[in-house]
């Protein structure tokens, strides 16, 4: 059975390399997916589609594209629905963090791994069950 990976990027070139990280996994079926926001001006979500289009050319990948105002909730949704074994995301920008906490609060079954460059940290999977 492979393991299937979601790689939660956004609308910048950084994704390139969250991508390559998850093709490190050998044999691992690999899923790319963003959230935009629902109401966004129509510049601003014209560059990001134009970005996302590069990074899904050059990565080879199709890029699901989630629209949400919360896209912690989103992004946990779309990984349980492709039964995700693992999740990565890029660091977090200024005073953003809360969406990789969150995630990981939603997903407490699936690892959750940042990086960024050579920088790699994994939030572990924990289960209730196993503190009992």
């Amino acid at each position: 059975m492979k393991n299937t990976i979601l790689v939660s990027i956004t609308a910048q070139q950084s994704g390139l390399e969250l991508i390559k990280t998850a093709q490190q996994e050998r044999g691992s079926q690999i899923f790319i997916a963003t959230v935009l926001p629902k109401h966004q001006p129509a510049a601003e979500r014209a560059q990001a589609l134009i970005t996302l289009n590069g990074i899904s050319q050059q990565s080879g990948y199709n890029i699901m594209i989630l629209y949400s105002d919360f896209p912690a909730d989103t992004m946990a949704m779309y990984a349980r629905s492709i039964n995700a074994g693992r999740v990565i995301t890029g660091l977090p920008g200024q005073g953003s963090r809360s969406f990789k906490n969150n995630l990981a609060l939603l997903l407490p079954e699936i690892p959750v791994t940042t990086c960024a460059g050579n920088f790699v940290a994994t939030i572990p999977a924990f289960s209730l069950l196993n503190q009992l």
